[in-house]
Parts: C-alpha cells; structure tokens; sequence
C-alpha cells in the first residue's frame, strides 16, 4: 500500500528519528519533509508503531511552538 509520511517538526533530533525511520522502512524521500514507499501492512504498522514511539519520547519535551507542529501519516490503497 502506498503510504506517505509528512511532518513539520522544530525538534532537530525528532526530526532526524522520524527521517531514519521512513528510510529504514523502505521510503524514499520526495521531499524535504515528504517521504513515500510501497509498504506491505506488517512494515506500515511497524513504521507507524516507530513514529509513534518517538513523538511519544518527546511529547514532555515539546515547546509551546513546537506543540503546534504536524506529523501526518497517509494511507492509500
């Protein structure tokens, strides 16, 4: 399944988890905050359960700002 991750975020380390992430399932970068991959359902989950994860770890961290920053996980058939 096609599956597109897009992110606005401040944290650079968060940031960077986040990028690692897609890469390490298998996405390609489109652009610079933009990643899509042909992902089966056991690999889309897994991905999913790792972002979640990481933006869990620094959700007590957050500024005011970057509370207002975006993680968008897309899913298409």
């Amino acid at each position: 399944m096609q599956t597109l991750v897009v992110f606005d975020i401040g944290n650079n380390t968060l940031r960077n988890r986040i990028e690692e992430a897609c890469k390490d399932a298998g996405m390609v970068r489109v652009q610079w905050s933009l990643f899509q991959g042909e992902l089966d359902p056991d690999r889309r989950r897994r991905l999913i359960a790792t972002l979640q994860k990481h933006c869990d770890e620094f959700q007590e961290k957050e500024t005011k700002e970057q509370k207002t920053q975006a993680l968008l996980i897309h899913l298409s058939t």
